[in-house]
């Protein structure tokens, strides 16, 4: 797949698209999926699905949406995962990452996902 840089976190191609941040929240990855999946904007429509999982020991979650979710989100997946330890971006502490990605790509990324200690 060819990508192309769209907005500083976001890429897009022609069979989708991937958007990555950093969650600063409290110490319970549910509340936090839930937090996202029922966003007051339903960006995953009404019944968004939360499936809780796990990646390189760290408890992690998707989120699909629903039949009724905006067509202009473009079938937006997300998928949250704890940091092994916090991150500092810009001063500003987050112990989360989230990835957005189109529903039929999101699977292929999270295979993909890895951290680096630095």
């Amino acid at each position: 797949m060819n990508w192309h840089k769209v907005a500083p976190e976001r890429y897009e191609g022609e069979d989708g698209f991937f958007q990555i941040a950093a969650i600063s929240a409290g110490s319970d990855i549910k509340e936090v999926c839930r937090n996202e999946a029922f966003h007051s904007l339903m960006p995953y429509g009404s019944r968004p699905q939360i499936i809780k999982t796990e990646i390189h020991s760290q408890e992690a979650c998707f989120i699909f949406p629903s039949s009724d979710q905006p067509l202009e989100l473009e079938e937006q997946t997300a998928f949250i995962v704890r940091y092994p330890s916090p991150v500092y971006i810009q001063d500003e502490q987050y112990n989360y990452f989230i990835l957005w990605a189109s529903k039929d790509e999101i699977h292929e990324f999270v295979s993909t996902l890895a951290f680096i200690n630095t």
